[in-house]
């Protein structure tokens, strides 16, 4: 015959392995989210400027050049992050006519 103390561990055992497992699995979503606002999240001139180490003169330059697109509204136009990362590698990005992430 087992020790009811001893049952009453092991319950509380798996009880927080339960808990852990569901922390786990939450940590992991909340990652996954922050991760698609990232890759989701668009850049300002200045910010483009920031990250490249050069004037935001020279984004405007590469953006009229056509080696930068921007996302639209007009008014405030907005550098997708993959854009600027493949930018920033060097590739000239072309987008697609009618195509707006931000």
């Amino acid at each position: 015959m087992q020790n009811p103390d001893l049952n009453d561990l092991a319950a509380k055992i798996m009880e927080l392995e339960q808990a852990r497992f569901e922390d786990i699995a939450r940590i992991e979503r909340l990652e996954e989210e922050k991760q698609l606002q990232i890759t989701n999240r668009c850049l300002s001139f200045a910010e483009v400027a920031k990250e490249a180490g050069v004037s935001v003169q020279k984004i405007r330059q590469d953006y009229h050049s056509g080696k930068l697109p921007a996302r639209f509204p007009i008014a405030k136009r907005k550098f997708h992050v993959s854009d600027v990362a493949n930018y920033l590698k060097g590739r000239v990005v072309r987008l697609p006519k009618g195509k707006s992430l931000c």
